[in-house]
């Protein structure tokens, strides 16, 4: 009996934690925390990244609620809503305690370049997170693979700082994400395909790094695209046609990669372009005629404008013979008159004749 109360237990255990594991990251640390845990993570934070010396640290490290610390906004339960201290003076590694504030939707670091080590793997578990901004800093290693579980972020932005590695294609997962910033750092590698799966994204700007290969097509696919930066890397291959179908788009900038061929004509049929930059590349060809009012830098490439594409012919035999010369239509009149006279000739001839025959 107690053999078999001893497995139906094992079982029950068991089942429990495969149920933990299978909620994934996300699900699993949400129900983890409390306004204790979140003053526990604020604290280390604190003390991680020299808070003594921060441009404002009011009532930090106080009894007073957490919603009365500087920077520090709250929800109804008295959780950790908003982060706010970009600009502040922060100095140090971030912590992975930050991992605990899940019920963060805003967090706004960095500023003044004094952030460094890695991004924590942690903050991955804040699945509830909008706007992850940590730019302008020293950070370094690779950016987490973790991210990807963001899945309600609006806003990444890892902009200027010394990253390295490559851009994780975990991140093609962030399906409500709207601006991508990542420029300025020392990526390397290719751009992930997945991040053509962005329906919403508005910005991607991944300049200033080391990435390589060649332009994804799928990007293509992200029609609410309104700006497209990725210049100053080490791109090659050909400018994908597909660029032509973002409808939306407005600036496109390529300049100073490696690229090669010619410039689709498919940017031509971009309504709302109003800059275009593809300098400092070894483009060859023409300059789509419809680009020629588009600001940038085409004057630079040192390209002649394409000439109009001729017209179709038109359907049935019309186009297939060569038109009949100028001259044709007075032939007319003068063929007629030949054709009349002839036609009297002949008629006086046939009259003579019967009057000449003879008389049965």
């Amino acid at each position: 009996m107690r053999r078999g109360r001893t497995a139906t237990r094992s079982a029950v255990l068991l089942s429990v934690l495969l149920a933990a594991l299978s909620l994934g990251p996300r699900d699993a640390y949400a129900e983890v925390g409390s306004v204790a845990s979140d003053r526990e993570a604020l604290i280390a934070l604190y003390h991680a990244t020299d808070g003594p010396n921060w441009t404002n640290s009011t009532n930090w490290l106080s009894d007073e609620p957490l919603g009365e610390w500087y920077g520090v906004r709250t929800d109804t339960d008295g959780r950790v809503a908003r982060l706010v201290l970009q600009g502040n003076g922060l100095a140090g590694e971030l912590p992975p305690e930050l991992g605990d504030l899940t019920s963060l939707w805003d967090l706004y670091l960095g500023g003044h370049g004094l952030l460094i080590g890695p991004v924590p793997r942690e903050l991955g578990n804040l699945t509830r997170l909008r706007y992850l901004n940590v730019e302008n800093s020293q950070l370094t290693g690779e950016i987490p693979r973790e991210l990807g579980y963001l899945v309600n972020l609006d806003w990444l932005s890892l902009a200027g700082n010394e990253l390295t590695g490559e851009i994780p294609h975990e991140l093609g997962n962030l399906s409500n994400l709207k601006l991508l910033l990542l420029s300025g750092n020392e990526l390397t590698g290719e751009i992930p395909r997945e991040l053509g799966n962005l329906a919403h994204l508005d910005w991607l700007i991944l300049g200033g790094n080391e990435l390589t290969g060649e332009i994804p097509r799928e990007l293509g696919n992200l029609a609410n695209l309104t700006l497209l930066k990725l210049d100053r890397n080490q791109l090659t291959g050909e400018i994908p046609h597909e660029l032509g179908s973002l409808a939306n788009l407005e600036q496109l900038g390529l300049w100073d990669n490696r690229l090669t061929g010619e410039i689709p004509h498919e940017l031509g049929s971009l309504s709302n372009l109003t800059s275009l930059r593809l300098g400092g590349n070894e483009l060859s060809g023409c300059i789509p005629a419809d680009l020629r009012s588009v600001d940038g830098d085409l004057e630079s490439l040192g390209l002649p404008i394409c000439e109009a594409a001729p017209e179709p012919p038109k359907s049935g035999n019309a186009g297939l013979l060569p038109p009949p010369p100028h001259s044709a239509g007075t032939l007319a009149p003068l063929a007629l008159l030949v054709l009349l006279l002839s036609v009297c000739a002949a008629a006086r001839r046939t009259v003579r004749g019967g009057r000449d025959a003879p008389t049965p």
